[in-house]
């Protein structure tokens, strides 16, 4: 009998345990599971009031609360699940009043002004504001506009409980990418955390990502980290102008390995040490025969550059303002090949093709015969080279270089323009240097960053009808054309 008393014991215990969830089956919270493996939990009322803190430089103006916006309250040690609390007023307003209930874990304690809660904004209406989970991804967007919809993160990330009068503000933790490449398929690392992701960029795209992603494109020695709080803006563009740096086609220059030629010859200026790309590619610093004074003592005005430069005198740490320095190759920074090495002055990525390179980009790559060859440019004598993919733009006449003929293949400036823009490279006519002697001739010399022995290094001259190789002493000064690899 006391068996049997036993046995309908539990019987109508484990009947009460059930029915006392009330309708909700959850009105007894000691008894009660979503799931049966699931942690006990208590229902809290909870409200807070919420102001939310957007930046302005994207979307022409700070956010407001819209229709359906709601708060999603979290603490995985403290809360069952995600709370959402309804708005309550505040709609079109920067701040509104939400409110709802929190799901306690009994094994845990609530206790107000110490227990640190999270919350964000979602929107129960749409899937919009990423559903209201931190952003953790990037994602290519047609507009700000879009990216803030669909991607827009407004959070609190810690706050003290209190059972009332919480005030929260809630941060963008969204920020806008804009890239401006000019050259299509630019490879662009980008990092969140631990998280990397390999774009290749095909000129100009937008994308939504969270803050703290930091961007690296070695070509252009770009290394950026988005901060909307340190910088004050969520708007951010990484952009790259072919015609402020370099221009915007490639050459080969073996059978692996393309370049970007510089928009300009590098100068330099005695005055103050500044480097530069020359202004145009035809521009000329010397408009006749000039002495520049020993060390450039007759040449020290602000409008004064200098376009030619010895032998290895465009790297970090050489005595660039000797008109007549004393070189010796042996004591420079020299490879097993003969080539040099270092950082060019003017920044890093920059660099002087070798002499196997050059011979390769005039003679070897496909189609070179047809892609080089004597010009004039606005009046300017110089030595056209044309890009891998040359097309010709319209409007402008086609450059076929012919040996025999005796006319000049000439272009005006608005020509040059369409050309340029289509990645052609011109290197003038500057003359050279000869101690503080600088001598304009009709012809040009281009250094390679090659020696030809202990005494010599290795250089082209070139006029109207040719370009030739030569041999010259490192302490002449000729011209410099600077390139970037694409990797």
């Amino acid at each position: 009998m006391k068996k049997h008393l036993t046995i309908l014991f539990i019987l109508i215990t484990a009947i009460l345990a059930v029915t006392s969830c009330g309708d909700d089956g959850y009105s007894d919270p000691y008894n009660c599971h979503e799931t049966p493996n699931m942690d006990k939990y208590v229902t809290m009322p909870f409200s807070i009031t919420a102001s939310i803190n957007s930046m302005d430089d994207v979307n022409g103006g700070k956010k407001v609360f819209s229709a359906g916006d709601a708060i999603k309250i979290t603490n995985p040690y403290i809360l069952a699940e995600p709370s959402v609390l309804a708005m309550e007023s505040g709609e079109g307003k920067a701040t509104a009043s939400f409110s709802g209930e929190l799901k306690v874990l009994i094994s845990a304690t609530l206790t107000p002004g110490d227990t640190r809660l999270s919350a964000a904004l979602l929107n129960t209406n749409d899937s919009i504001y990423n559903n209201g989970d931190p952003l953790m991804e990037i994602f290519e967007i047609s507009s700000a506009e879009e990216g803030l919809q669909k991607y827009g993160s407004w959070s609190c990330e810690d706050f003290a409980y209190h059972a009332s009068e919480v005030t929260i503000t809630l941060t963008q933790k969204t920020a806008i990418l804009y890239f401006d490449i000019p050259v299509r398929d630019t490879k662009a690392l980008i990092s969140i955390g631990n998280i990397f992701y390999r774009k290749y960029l095909k000129g100009n795209e937008i994308y939504a990502v969270p803050n703290g992603t930091s961007v690296s494109i070695p070509l252009f020695d770009i290394n950026e980290a988005i901060d909307m709080n340190g910088q004050g803006k969520a708007r951010f563009t990484i952009k790259v102008g072919g015609s402020e740096d370099f221009l915007p086609k490639e050459f080969s220059i073996s059978k692996t390995q393309k370049v970007f030629f510089s928009k300009g010859n590098l100068q330099y200026r005695p005055y103050d040490g500044k480097w530069r790309f020359a202004p145009y590619q035809y521009h000329r610093c010397f408009a006749e025969h000039t002495n520049v004074g020993d060390n450039y003592s007759e040449w020290m005005g602000e409008d004064c550059w200098i376009e030619h430069f010895s032998w290895g005198s465009w790297l970090e740490g050489a005595n660039i303002n000797e008109t007549s320095p004393q070189i010796t190759i042996s004591n420079m920074p020299i490879d097993k090949n003969l080539n040099l090495s270092g950082n060019c002055a003017i920044g890093p990525g920059w660099r002087v093709l070798t002499i196997d390179e050059w011979l390769y980009l005039l003679n070897e790559r496909s189609g070179a015969d047809r892609k080089k060859g004597g010009v004039e440019i606005d009046g300017v004598l110089g030595y056209l080279l044309l890009p891998d993919d040359w097309k010709t733009p319209e409007g402008v006449k086609d450059f076929i270089y012919d040996f025999a003929e005796t006319e000049m293949k000439a272009y005006s400036a608005d020509e040059w323009v369409k050309m340029e823009s289509a990645g052609a490279v011109f290197l003038p006519a500057s003359g050279m240097r000869t101690g503080p002697h600088v001598q304009l001739t009709g012809m040009g010399a281009c250094w390679s960053c090659t020696a030809a022995d202990l005494e010599k290094a290795r250089a082209f001259y070139f006029n109207r009808i040719m370009l030739a190789e030569n041999q010259s002493p490192p302490t002449v000064g000729f011209g410099i054309r600077l390139v970037k690899g694409k990797d």
